[in-house]
C-alpha cells in the first residue's frame, strides 16, 4: 500500500497540485492524466481519475486532504476564547464612568452604638448593712442616656427592700448610680450576708455583657 508521502516521491512524469496548501503533487509514471476537480460545499477537493491509478495512491491523498481541513483542538479553543472575548467587549459600557461615593455623618449615638461595654463598680467584702448603700456601673466608650438594667440578688441571709431590678440611664460621663439600697431589718439577717448588683444593657443594639458588684456583711447586727 502507498502512503501520501510515497505516492509523492515517484518519479513525475506530470503533476497536478490538489490543494495550493498541501502543494502535493501526484505523479504518474506513463501518461495521459485528466484530473476534474470538485469542490463540496467549502470542504476538501475531490478528484476524480479517468486514467487507472493505484487505488492505495488515491485512498491515502484523499486521506491527506481531509486531515489538512480538520479542526484541531487548539484551532477550536482559539475560536471560542475569541467568540468570548467578542461578547464580553460587545457588552462594556460605551463609555466608562466614575462610580459615585454617598457619604454622611451619623449622630453620636450612633456612631458608637452596640460598641459599648459595660463594667460595674467595685465590690466590697467588708460593707455594713446597717446603713444604706450605692451601686454603680459604667459603660466604655463613655456615652449619656444609654439605658442600664439592674437586677439585686441575695445569698439568702439576708433580704434587701424594693425594687430589686429596673432601669438607670447613663450620665454624661457614662456612668449608672443605683443609690440608697437597703435591707429589711424585718427579715432574717446571718453573718456573711452578700448582696449582689448585675449591670447589663436594656437595649442590645446599645451593647453586650453583664458585670457584678458585691456587698458582704461578715459580721450581722449593727
Amino acid at each position: 500500500m502507498y502512503g501520501a508521502s510515497a505516492c509523492a516521491l515517484q518519479e513525475p512524469a506530470e503533476s497536478i497540485i490538489l490543494d495550493p496548501s498541501s502543494q502535493l503533487s501526484i505523479a504518474s509514471k506513463d501518461a495521459h492524466m485528466e484530473a476534474a476537480f470538485y469542490r463540496r460545499t467549502s470542504k476538501s477537493l475531490m478528484v476524480k481519475f479517468s486514467r487507472s491509478y493505484p487505488k492505495s495512491c488515491r485512498k491515502a491523498i484523499n486521506m491527506a486532504n481531509q486531515s489538512q481541513h480538520k479542526l484541531s483542538r487548539r484551532d477550536a479553543l482559539k475560536i471560542l476564547g475569541a467568540a468570548a472575548g467578542a461578547s464580553v467587549l460587545a457588552n462594556l459600557p460605551s463609555k466608562w464612568t466614575k462610580p459615585e461615593i454617598a457619604a454622611g455623618v451619623l449622630p453620636a449615638h450612633a456612631q458608637t452604638s452596640g460598641t459599648h461595654t459595660v463594667t460595674a463598680g467595685i465590690s466590697d467584702p467588708a460593707a455594713n448593712f446597717c446603713s444604706s448603700f450605692d451601686s454603680t456601673a459604667t459603660i466604655t466608650p463613655p456615652d449619656s442616656g444609654i439605658p442600664l438594667h439592674f437586677v439585686i440578688n441575695t445569698n439568702g441571709n439576708v433580704a434587701v427592700n424594693p425594687p430589686l431590678s429596673g432601669t438607670i440611664n447613663t450620665n454624661g460621663t457614662g456612668t449608672a448610680t443605683l443609690s440608697g439600697i437597703t435591707i429589711d431589718f424585718g427579715q432574717p439577717w446571718n453573718d456573711n450576708a452578700t448582696i449582689t448588683v448585675t449591670w447589663s444593657f436594656e437595649n442590645p443594639s446599645d451593647g453586650t455583657g453583664s458585670s457584678t458588684q458585691s456587698f458582704t456583711d461578715p459580721t450581722a447586727g449593727c
